[in-house]
């Protein structure tokens, strides 16, 4: 790493602002204050990125200390809060404190974790799960087979997911059976096993809403079974499924569990208060491992921003935490408050930036290749996370740390390789038609400026430094760019609109798995979120050296394959198409900064080489959870 310098003057003045914040149930009245802070930050030899914050918090007038068995963290949620998965924002960081999946699953290690399952059993293409006996809602009603049909159903109506599974029985009230139209491989268990969606929708609660979502889930099953054979769904069908979708959700949405006191949850704990800086749960009084659990109360503080993130650290006001930190703040944040420790693991993720295919402009090949020849993909890693582990060579979307066991030397030396190289860059462009005015603009071969946005989502101080820092090179490259800055809550929203022409997001994520079928679905499969938002024609064909392949459903075979060397050959025709055709520029593997309080206020945190890190990525509050619930993490002293 080379020499850096931040202006850690106006981070320490908003810790001073943040201190104290925190106070709940009605103690104190709290005060909304906003000011603005510049990060500013030098890499030796290459010009200043700066960085202006903005930065809204709630500071109370008096301080609040944790109380024993509380455990503090801090997150988001739609607010006025409603409650209703369905609606935007869902339910936010209730998600995995408050509903529970049949098991986890530890990636580093291959292990499963029973949770609101005792046991499973696959045979082929059907999977009996047996729920625990003493599984409840926090209402007290028992939960049951019945239960989970409903969740399965709903998901196929309103998300299209797990459209493979043709039928869910009941064997008994504790006892479930899915029948899948393919073989259920591990890839397939992971999904369906580790996805609190399958607890989240009590059928006393949402059975009102049965009969519809049961119509819609048989309609879209009906569309599945042509399109994972590559085929293309009737219309009348599409049109029915649109139809009945909207019919649904304009009932769905009038529902607010929240704030009609139907907020029944299936997880460890229950939300007791809910405001816009603060959310407090309690331990479910029927949760079935409520006896083992020493923490008995989560305060969470809205994650408005990095820096206020770094704040509560400083303070010692949150006890975990994974902001993206500068390294001269994680050393400030660890001075300062000497219980705090500090780990890395992967984030099964790449920070990327992703194209949108709607607007023409991206949909020409060589202004693509162009682009990444044209940016120096280190230094943005170097200017924007110094943990990350950089990807400056290839654009395959295997994971860098997990590229060794995936792809063969063989493979590597078909793939063209993209290093900084501006001539390149030049020379790509001029041969495709491409032009250089006097004013230092490109223009495409029928003469129009090369103009574009880069987008990013302004709560997240290190995309917005790696997107600042991917415009800058662009610009003095000679394309017209700027940054366009858009609140988290909407950056979703935005880009799956096609409201963007480039897009920070994270690209490859292996979330969950820590198996690249996860990350190729996300980008090439049909309900994949990255091709949702980019339009890439994965459903065309491309010519690969195995012939013409069609992405979406090399990813389907991915799926269904269990013979080890057939899916490396499957996953090096993927990472091939995405070489070779950029979909998008992956820029950084990223290494989760997991700041946690050990000893101070909790203690009873895993060893630094715990596989158990690994459930982090995608839903950290999921490894939280593992921890309370098994009676690891407990109060200090």
């Amino acid at each position: 790493m080379k020499n850096r310098s931040y202006s850690l003057l106006a981070i320490g003045f908003i810790a001073l602002l943040v201190l104290g914040a925190g106070c709940i149930g009605g103690e104190t009245t709290p005060t909304a204050t906003t000011t603005t802070s510049t990060i500013t930050k030098t890499v030796s030899g290459t010009p200043t990125t700066t960085t202006t914050v903005v930065t809204k918090t709630v500071t109370p007038t008096t301080s609040a200390k944790p109380k024993v068995g509380e455990f503090r963290i801090a997150a988001g949620w739609p607010f006025p809060y409603h409650g209703n998965p369905f609606l935007p924002g869902s339910v936010g960081v209730a998600f995995w404190l408050s509903f529970e999946p049949f098991a986890y699953y530890v990636p580093a290690s291959g292990e499963w974790i029973p949770r609101l399952a005792e046991s499973w059993n696959v045979e082929g293409s059907t999977m009996i799960v047996k729920l625990r006996a003493d599984a409840k809602w926090s209402d007290g009603e028992p939960i049951t087979a019945d239960d989970i049909i409903t969740a399965v159903t709903f998901e196929q109506a309103i998300n299209k997911r797990w459209l493979y599974i043709e039928k869910v029985e009941k064997i008994d009230d504790k006892t479930v059976k899915f029948v899948s139209s393919e073989a259920i491989t591990i890839p397939r268990m992971i999904e369906l096993l580790t996805r609190p969606e399958v607890s989240r929708v009590p059928k006393h609660i949402y059975g009102q809403w049965l009969s519809k979502a049961e119509e819609l889930a048989k309609v879209n099953r009906e569309i599945y079974s042509y399109t994972s054979k590559g085929e293309e769904a009737p219309k009348e069908l599409t049109d029915k499924s649109a139809a009945l979708l909207s019919e649904l959700k304009e009932s769905l949405q009038k529902f607010k569990p929240w704030e009609e006191k139907k907020f029944i949850v299936s997880g460890a704990f229950v939300p007791k208060t809910i405001r816009q800086d603060v959310m407090v749960f309690e331990v479910n009084p029927h949760y079935w491992a409520k006896d083992k659990m020493q923490i008995k109360k989560v305060t969470v503080y809205r994650w408005s921003s990095n820096d206020a993130v770094w704040a509560m650290l400083m303070a010692g006001k949150i006890d975990a935490s994974h902001p993206a930190t500068p390294k001269d703040l994680t050393d400030q944040i660890m001075k300062l408050n000497p219980n705090v420790k500090l780990t890395t693991p992967t984030d099964l993720g790449e920070f990327a930036v992703v194209f949108n295919f709607r607007n023409p402009l991206f949909q020409d090949i060589n202004l693509r290749k162009a682009i990444v020849y044209a940016l120096d993909r280190k230094k943005v890693t170097d200017v924007s996370y110094w943990a990350a582990l950089p990807v400056d060579t290839y654009a395959h979307n295997v994971l860098e740390s997990f590229a060794p066991k995936w792809l063969s030397s063989d493979l590597l030396s078909k793939l063209t390789k993209y290093p900084h190289d501006t001539n390149k860059a030049e020379e790509i462009l001029k041969s495709a038609g491409y032009t250089k005015g006097a004013d230092g603009y490109w223009r495409t071969p029928d003469g129009k400026v090369v103009e574009f946005t880069v987008a990013v989502r302004s709560d997240y101080s290190d995309w917005v430094i790696g997107a600042k820092e991917v415009t800058q090179q662009l610009k003095a490259f000679g394309f017209k760019v700027e940054t366009e800055m858009m609140p988290g809550q909407i950056y979703g929203g935005n880009l799956r609109a096609g409201e963007f022409d480039l897009a920070v997001e994270f690209g490859a994520a292996w979330w969950g798995s820590g198996d690249p079928y996860t990350g190729y679905d996300r980008i090439f499969g049909e309900h994949g979120y990255i091709r949702a938002v980019t339009y890439f024609p994965a459903n065309k064909t491309f010519d690969t050296p195995w012939g013409a392949l069609t992405p979406e459903q090399v990813v389907r075979k991915l799926s269904l394959e269990t013979d080890p060397e057939k899916r490396k050959e499957l996953v090096e025709q993927l990472a091939y198409i995405s070489n070779e055709y950029l979909p998008l520029v992956p820029i950084y593997e990223k290494r989760i900064m997991i700041f946690y309080n050990d000893g101070g206020t909790v203690t009873g945190w895993p060893s630094k080489d715990d596989p158990l890190w690994s459930l982090c990525p995608g839903g950290i509050e999921k490894f939280y959870i593992y921890l309370i619930t098994t009676g690891q993490l407990k109060p200090a002293g």
